[in-house]
């Protein structure tokens, strides 16, 4: 009996960035994202952490993409801010990231094995849904994977970023299935893992380790997606 039949699973849930593609591809494509604004671009991971920190004590205004906009924002912006520095915020965010992303991931190749081993699990029957912290632009397509998943979501759309269970939330009702039978891929040991396991998903933490023991809320960690093929699927 392997990991699927064992624990009863009945959709994949994949992380995007780390996880479908090298990390490495994806800090080439986030470099870009320095200028125009060298100070937007420094601060960049540090607002989106704050974010994080915050989200359920701070909540965006609306559980929406508009209210993750408006909260980051005035993240960057620092002090009291008014409606006409909100918006002209936003639009410097979007030139400087979102635009520049929309172009630079057209070229992304996907991990070895990866493709198989989805490919593998659609013909036994699982759901293959997508959950990425990012807009997922034309990355499924990219990487070829686009006709295999039923449900893909960035979790900017919901205005909360993983590990905030109103994304997994959201994510599960989409694929329709219950948390306990989805299993959840991840190469981000605190996003993903944590969220995951906090919604009482299944994990798959994807990382090379020799000290497992460091990622206790993991259900099971693979190497590769080789490794995904031979202990999860076979």
């Amino acid at each position: 009996m392997n990991y699927v039949e064992e624990h009863n699973i009945k959709a994949f849930c994949l992380d995007v960035d780390g996880t479908l593609y090298s990390l490495p591809q994806m800090y080439v494509r986030l470099a870009r994202t320095a200028f125009p604004s060298l100070s937007i671009g420094l601060r960049y991971n540090g607002v989106r952490k704050k974010y994080r920190l915050t989200q359920e004590s701070n909540p965006p205004r609306e559980d929406s993409r508009r209210g993750l906009l408006e909260k980051q924002a005035s993240l960057f912006l620092k002090a009291e801010s008014n409606k006409s520095s909100i918006e002209r915020m936003i639009d410097k965010i979007d030139k400087q990231f979102y635009k520049v992303w929309a172009r630079s991931f057209l070229r992304i190749k996907a991990f070895p094995n990866m493709v198989e081993a989805l490919t593998l699990a659609k013909q036994q029957g699982i759901k293959i849904a997508v959950l990425s912290d990012f807009p997922l632009e034309r990355k499924l397509e990219t990487l070829g994977i686009s006709h295999l998943v039923d449900f893909a979501l960035s979790s900017e759309d919901t205005g909360y970023l993983k590990p905030s269970n109103k994304a997994f939330d959201i994510l599960c009702k989409g694929v329709g299935e219950k948390p306990e039978n989805c299993l959840y891929f991840g190469d981000s040991y605190e996003k993903d893992i944590i969220g995951g396991s906090g919604f009482n998903m299944n994990t798959l933490l994807i990382k090379k380790t020799k000290h497992k023991e460091k990622y206790p809320k993991a259900s099971i960690i693979c190497e590769s997606w080789k490794d995904v093929i031979d202990l999860v699927l076979r």
